[in-house]
C-alpha cells in the first residue's frame, strides 16, 4: 500500500481526495492561476468538501509535490509551468497507480469524472 517515501491511503481514509498544487507567488508559472477557480468549482462538484489547495507561498511546486505524495492524497493536480502556456496543460498524479498524465483542463476534468467512482465516498 505505502512505500518508504509516501503514503497510499485507501480513498475512504485519505485526508482529502484531491490536492491542487499551485505555483509560488512571483514565479513565471503564476499565470496559470487563472485556471484555479474554474478547476476548483468543477472538482468540488465531483468531490464536495474533499479538495484541498496547497498555496503555501514559500514552497516550490517540487516541494509541494513531495509533501503531497508523503501525505497520501489519491489525486494530485499540479498547476505548473505548462499551465501558463497559451494552450494550458495540467499534470495529474495518481500515486497508487504510479500514473502521471498531462492534459488540458477540459480533458483532465473528463478523465477525473471517468474514474471518480473509485474515489467517491
Amino acid at each position: 500500500l505505502s512505500t518508504s517515501t509516501e503514503l497510499r491511503w485507501p480513498p475512504l481514509l485519505a485526508p482529502f481526495t484531491v490536492a491542487i498544487l499551485t505555483p509560488k507567488p512571483g514565479s513565471k508559472d503564476e499565470a496559470g492561476l487563472n485556471l484555479l477557480q474554474p478547476l476548483l468549482d468543477q472538482l468540488d462538484a465531483l468531490f464536495p468538501n474533499d479538495v484541498i489547495i496547497d498555496d503555501r507561498p514559500k514552497l516550490t511546486i517540487g516541494k509541494k509535490r513531495h509533501e503531497a505524495y508523503r501525505t497520501g492524497y489519491p489525486l494530485i493536480i499540479i498547476l505548473g509551468k505548462k499551465s501558463a502556456e497559451v494552450e494550458p496543460r495540467l499534470e495529474l498524479h495518481i500515486p497508487a497507480e504510479d500514473k502521471v498524465m498531462e492534459a488540458s483542463p477540459i480533458e483532465l476534468i473528463q478523465y477525473i469524472q471517468s474514474i471518480s467512482e473509485k474515489y467517491i465516498i
